[in-house]
């Protein structure tokens, strides 16, 4: 099965046309962006305006990610930290369903660019998704004062 193509636009990710059609991207990348850039429902305790968000269709497990909350927040160093927790957590069920043996991410803080984010997504052992491995390329992302660097090994 492949997923659709998602390009990076200045305001986030969108699906490609083909025409009328929907056209066919890397199911890895594409679950990969879905999985940063999807808001995860926050708790009370993360947030002090009542709105916890979450993706639309979150209704049996959570998704997404928490990186929405660092959107107001002042790039420090513990900004930084919670970023990697937040992107980990996001991507743990790429280990879970041995899709990747392990990710490795790590932030740094860039003052006149912001903060940058490298996440390094190792193969996992399971071969029901070699498929999803060929052809798979390094990609970069920006958004909102973020570099995104995803590289697939």
């Amino acid at each position: 099965m492949v997923d659709i193509a998602l390009k990076w636009t200045d305001s986030g990710a969108d699906i490609v046309l083909d025409a009328a059609d929907l056209t066919r991207g890397n199911d890895i990348k594409t679950a990969v962006l879905t999985s940063l850039f999807s808001d995860a429902r926050a708790t009370d305790s993360q947030v002090d305006d009542g709105n916890k968000r979450g993706w639309w269709a979150d209704f049996t497990k959570d998704f997404g990610s928490l990186m929405w909350l660092l959107e107001r927040e002042k790039l420090t160093e513990a900004t930084a930290q919670r970023a990697r927790d937040y992107c980990r957590a996001a991507l743990a069920w790429l280990i879970t369903e041995g899709i990747a043996s392990k990710t490795q991410i790590d932030t740094t803080i860039v003052k006149s660019e912001g903060l940058k984010i490298r996440i390094i997504i190792t193969r996992g052992a399971n071969k029901k998704y070699d498929y999803a491995w060929q052809g798979i390329k390094d990609e970069a992302y920006t958004f909102n004062g973020t570099t995104l660097q995803v590289t697939f090994n």
